[in-house]
């Protein structure tokens, strides 16, 4: 498991005073580091279930930043994430650039209800994972928990986060 720093969290001020000054900025940085921290908690207490923030914070970035801060965002934030899950295997050649197409997505349709593209692309995702899986080994059932639980969470996170975020960054 991944041993946390508590020395970075002297960064923190040094990151988010700047930021407050731009809304946006602000915003990204909490919504980036909140993930990892969500990622962190849940490396740490074994949690292991479907509970991300990755595809909610590419989705909104890519929207409001465009295609390549979303795609970056959305391959760094799933890199941290599974390797402090203890997720390193060869399923990671395809979540790391499926999440950069995640990103470069929902730039690409930002003018679509963020709702509808959210879940879309968490659909999306998943149904390149579940191909991935068949095609590399048998389609493992234990996926199906995982993939429920993170479609509602992106559910309610697209259908009431979302929006009213968008709301104050536009």
């Amino acid at each position: 498991m991944v041993k946390f720093d508590y020395r970075f969290l002297g960064l923190i001020p040094i990151v988010t005073v700047p930021a407050m000054i731009a809304t946006d900025m602000f915003i990204f940085i909490s919504l980036f580091l909140g993930t990892i921290a969500l990622s962190y908690f849940c490396s740490r207490t074994g949690i292991k279930i479907g509970i991300e923030l990755v595809t909610f914070t590419t989705v909104v970035t890519g929207v409001m930043f465009g295609m390549v801060p979303g795609a970056f965002t959305g391959m760094i934030l799933v890199l941290i994430h599974d390797i402090m899950m203890g997720r390193i295997a060869p399923y990671l050649l395809i979540v790391i650039p499926t999440f950069g197409a995640v990103g470069a997505l929902a730039s690409t349709f930002s003018n679509v209800n963020i709702f509808m593209l959210g879940i879309s692309l968490t659909l999306f995702s998943h149904v390149l994972f579940i191909i991935w899986q068949t095609l590399t080994s048998k389609f493992p059932i234990r996926y199906l928990p995982h993939f429920v639980v993170n479609v509602v969470i992106n559910f309610y996170l697209f259908s009431n986060i979302a929006p009213k975020l968008l709301a104050i960054l536009k």
